[in-house]
C-alpha cells in the first residue's frame, strides 16, 4: 500500500471517530436535560413536605423546651427548698419562671432578714406555634389568658396541661402537643395529640 493511500484511510478513520464522538456528547446531553427536569419536579412536591416537615419539628422543639424548664424548675424548688413559679402569657405566646433568689444581707445569717432578687427570663415561641390552653385544677377548661404554675420543695406541683398548637398559612389542619405536670411528682410528660382528642373533625379516607 502506497503512503498516499494510507493517509487517505487514517484521515478517513479519524473523521468517522470525530462523528462518533459528536453523537455520543449529544446523547450525553440530553440525557443531562432529562435528569435535571426530573430533578426539578420532584424538588417542587418536594419543597412543601419539607417545610411542613421543619414546623412539626419546631412544635416538638418548643414542647420539649418547656418540659425541660419545668424539670429545672422542680430540681431547684427541691435544693433550694423554695417555691420556683413559671408564668404563662397565653395571649402572648411567652413564658418565664420566677427564681426567688435570695441575696445574702451582710451581717445577717436570718434567710428572713435577706433581700429577694427576681430573676426571670422571658421565653417566646416559635414562628406559627401558640399557647391553646393551659389547663390546670383551677380552670380545668383552660379559659385563663395568664397562668401561673407554682413548684414546692416537696417536689410536687400546680397539676397541669400546657396544650401547644401547630398551625401555618399552608397547612390544612393544625398540629398539637401536650405537656402534662404532675401533681404529685411535678415530672412533665411529653405526646402528641391527635385531632380527635381535640374535639376537631378526622378526614375520612376515601
Amino acid at each position: 500500500m502506497s503512503f498516499g493511500k494510507a493517509r487517505f484511510k487514517m484521515r478517513k478513520m479519524i473523521e468517522r471517530n470525530k462523528h462518533i464522538a459528536a453523537d455520543n456528547t449529544g446523547m450525553t446531553l440530553i440525557e443531562t436535560m432529562i435528569v435535571v427536569v426530573i430533578l426539578s419536579t420532584l424538588l417542587i412536591f418536594a419543597v412543601p413536605n419539607m417545610r411542613g416537615l421543619h414546623e412539626r419539628n419546631k412544635l416538638i422543639t418548643a414542647s420539649r423546651q418547656i418540659a425541660g424548664l419545668i424539670r429545672y424548675a422542680r430540681a431547684e424548688a427541691i435544693t433550694g427548698e423554695r417555691e420556683i413559679e413559671l408564668n404563662i402569657d397565653i395571649a402572648n405566646h411567652e413564658y418565664n419562671l420566677d427564681l426567688k433568689k435570695y441575696a445574702r444581707v451582710l451581717g445577717s445569717g436570718d434567710r428572713k432578714a435577706q433581700k429577694p432578687e427576681r430573676i426571670e427570663e422571658t421565653h417566646e415561641l416559635p414562628q406559627f406555634v401558640f399557647f391553646k390552653k393551659v389547663e390546670t385544677e383551677d380552670d380545668p377548661d383552660g379559659r385563663e389568658k395568664e397562668t401561673t404554675l407554682t413548684f414546692y420543695p416537696d417536689g410536687s406541683a400546680t397539676g397541669a396541661r400546657i396544650i401547644l398548637e401547630n398551625i401555618t398559612p399552608r397547612s390544612k389542619t393544625p398540629s398539637f402537643m401536650s405537656v402534662e405536670i404532675s401533681r404529685a411528682t411535678a415530672l412533665p410528660d411529653v405526646r402528641k395529640l391527635s385531632a380527635s382528642e381535640m374535639g376537631l373533625p378526622v378526614e375520612e379516607e376515601d
